[in-house]
């Protein structure tokens, strides 16, 4: 709803420098990039996340900060997620 569609837009994953950056080229990527906010409810993404962590395909990837960044890394951290 904010985006500005003449600068954020879709392009192939073969001419996406973060992907190449990050070594992510040929995974699904499961993506979140906001706010870590109090409001926020992470239990489903990271229930997924620990489920798939074997699938070396999915790579889940979360970006921003906020309230419960620290907390999302230790609960990370403690289930052995990349």
């Amino acid at each position: 709803h904010w985006s500005d569609g003449s600068e954020i837009y879709p392009i192939p994953r073969s001419d996406n420098g973060l992907r190449r950056h990050w070594g992510l080229q040929d995974k699904f990527v499961v993506g979140y990039s906001g706010n870590f906010g109090r409001a926020h409810d992470f239990t489903t993404l990271i229930e997924a996340a620990a489920l798939l962590k074997d699938d070396n395909d999915i790579q889940f990837l979360l970006v921003g900060g906020g309230q419960q960044r620290a907390r999302i890394e230790e609960i990370a951290q403690k289930r052995q997620l990349k």
